[in-house]
């Protein structure tokens, strides 16, 4: 069994936990707080993450072409190239997407407690964009 495998293993250990313990808060609660509810979708999440990279490495392990079909297929500098586009795309429309709903929480009159934090991660990751960017011209 491999690091992976048992990394896996435990982490859907710990997610089948807390799938439990968010099934017995909902009963116990009568679904009347949401920590029940948390606790269920971090579990499923974590848990079925868990189980598609156990059913990943089985199926590398029982079949050594295929891992390195997939090995090549994601080290492939086009690939590569293919999945920063994409990336790039979907964070260029995350800023206007974002963007427009912090205006429209603002003008809703939300409220500072959502529309500041809102727009603290905002201004973050725009943050983390032009640092970013400046230290990968340095590096050219």
């Amino acid at each position: 069994m491999t690091r992976q495998m048992k990394s896996s293993l435990v982490q859907l250990l710990f997610g089948l936990v807390l799938l439990a313990a968010g099934v017995y808060l909902m009963i116990a609660q009568a679904g009347s707080q949401p920590d029940g509810f948390l606790l269920l979708g971090v579990g499923c999440g974590v848990a079925g993450a868990s189980l598609s990279t156990l059913i990943g490495a089985v199926r590398k392990r029982r079949n050594p072409e295929l891992a390195r079909q997939e090995r090549i297929g994601e080290t492939d500098e086009r690939n590569q190239m293919l999945l920063w586009r994409s990336k790039a795309r979907a964070f260029d429309g995350m800023l206007y997407i974002w963007g427009g709903l912090l205006l429209w929480f603002a003008l809703k009159n939300l409220g500072t407690q959502v529309v500041l934090p809102l727009t603290a991660g905002y201004l973050l990751i725009v943050a983390i964009c032009l640092f970013s960017l400046a230290r990968f011209q340095k590096e050219m």
